[in-house]
């Protein structure tokens, strides 16, 4: 193998690939990057964990051909290290890959590229085109709610599901729900549900420019994105997600209006207060809502208490009941829009926060807390 490529470019392709490599692999190989050279003049990168699997290609200068993997750990730190000049790459008996740049050279031990598993180009059995700036947003929107907990994989995925010309993102940890949607283009297309890792998904948000027009493959058990040079393949989870039409609440008895960051600058205070030994896993805050005031509050028997009221408008009666802090903070920093509504019924019901748009199609859906 022989070739060179400017430092710049290889940074740049290397930290994307990167994003589908685990240092915790069990297989050696797989802690490493691909490349490989080709007779046509292209520079292919490789990263894969087995979940998922990043690829990009980039026109080079090519001498020699060949196809060799490289531990990622010290490679791409040292590639961000050297100069943004041309560097010069070659492989030689020993399984040493030379790269000399300026008036100096570099070698690091490399292992045989044929073991390396591929990632296999397929034809979707449903294939649609999203605009980047749409799958970024969808994919942010429904991290918040994303479960850590892998005996439930279900819950550690996103619900992709195409019905009716449109998209919907759901995620859910059981506390809470997220949902939503936006209008596709489609022509034919049947409806359908896949579930996708949200650890795929984060690491393919932060590959897609908002610019970009995403081709999406979707099969029984695997998704692939295709962006001009780069293509991203991820498995599916099985199962069968939750059925979230039936979960949203469809009447409320209350309904209120608030300023965004008013809520969220209160809530942020209150927390610190929450976070004691004896409610450190529920962070519970106390809402009541009253005419045209929402009263914000929690105790610490460690470090006091906290008391403050926000102005709303309100069309229902009085409230009170208890919500985790944190949950409504995460929330509401999701949003970005000036005012929210938050919708409520019993203090046993779920309570739904949306934003207050013409355009966005989101709803968070939040369990209350028993108060004590």
């Amino acid at each position: 193998m022989k070739f060179v490529i400017n430092q710049k470019d290889l940074v740049q392709q290397l930290n994307i690939v990167n994003k589908g490599i685990s240092n915790n692999n069990i297989q050696p190989i797989l802690s490493g990057i691909y490349i490989e050279t080709t007779t046509y003049n292209t520079l292919i990168l490789r990263g894969t964990d087995m979940e998922l699997g990043i690829e990009c290609q980039l026109d080079i200068t090519v001498e020699e051909p060949g196809k060799i993997v490289i531990p990622s750990k010290y490679f791409v730190e040292m590639m961000k290290k050297l100069p943004a000049i041309d560097l010069y790459f070659t492989t030689g008996e020993n399984k040493q890959l030379k790269i000399d740049y300026g008036a100096s050279e570099l070698k690091l031990n490399f292992y045989d590229g044929e073991e390396y598993p591929a990632i296999h180009d397929f034809i979707g059995n449903i294939i649609f085109t999203m605009k980047g700036e749409d799958l970024n947003k969808g994919i942010q929107r429904v991290q918040v709610a994303v479960s850590n907990d892998s005996n439930r994989p279900i819950f550690t995925g996103v619900l992709l599901e195409i019905k009716e010309n449109r998209i919907h993102f759901v995620s859910s940890d059981t506390h809470r729900l997220c949902h939503t949607s936006m209008a596709l283009d489609l022509d034919n297309i049947e409806n359908t549900e896949v579930i996708v890792p949200a650890k795929s998904l984060k690491e393919i948000a932060s590959i897609i420019n908002p610019e970009d027009n995403v081709e999406i493959h979707l099969t029984d058990n695997r998704i692939l994105f295709k962006i001009e040079n780069r293509k991203i393949v991820s498995r599916l989870i099985e199962g069968k997600f939750v059925n979230y039409s039936q979960v949203i609440p469809s009447q409320f008895g209350i309904e209120l209006k608030i300023m965004r960051r008013s809520f969220l600058e209160t809530l942020d205070r209150a927390f610190l207060l929450t976070r004691d030994e004896l409610k450190s896993k529920l962070n519970t805050v106390k809402l009541n809502i009253e005419e045209n005031k929402l009263i914000v509050s929690c105790k610490s028997s460690e470090i006091g208490d906290i008391y403050e009221e926000i102005p709303i408008y309100s069309n229902g009666g009085d409230l009170e009941l208890g919500f985790n802090a944190k949950y409504l903070i995460e929330v509401l920093r999701a949003l970005d829009t000036e005012e929210v509504v938050v919708k409520l019924s019993t203090p046993q019901n779920p309570g739904i926060i949306e934003p207050i748009s013409d355009t966005e199609d989101v709803l968070y859906l939040i369990l209350p807390v028993r108060l004590q």
